[in-house]
């Protein structure tokens, strides 16, 4: 199914789509939130946190509020620089975007 989504016009729509939520999510999360790879064409979001607990805090409330995001931290990152990773993608409504942001 995905070599012939590859190689088929629809690649482009679901791209398009994939774009248009990373674009809607960097514009309207706050610039204050010290975010990962903001503006990049990766579909991976980081959530710069630092502590470990007040990651694994943020992470449990985002899974309370219906939100499904992996909690990375040491040894998958350096000491005390855990984060909170959002894998965005083409098929993520627009309500789903602003609910997270």
């Amino acid at each position: 199914i995905s070599a012939k989504i590859h190689l088929s016009k629809e690649i482009y729509q679901l791209q398009n789509r994939v774009s248009d939520n990373l674009l809607l999510f960097d514009t309207i999360i706050n610039p204050d939130i010290k975010i990962i790879n903001r503006n990049e064409k990766v579909t991976i979001r980081g959530w710069y946190i630092g502590d470990e607990l007040e990651a694994m805090a943020a992470g449990e409330y985002l899974k309370d509020y219906g939100i499904l995001a992996t909690v990375a931290m040491y040894p998958t990152t350096a000491q005390h620089q855990s984060l909170i990773r959002f894998g965005i993608c083409n098929n993520h409504t627009e309500a789903e975007i602003i609910k997270l942001c």
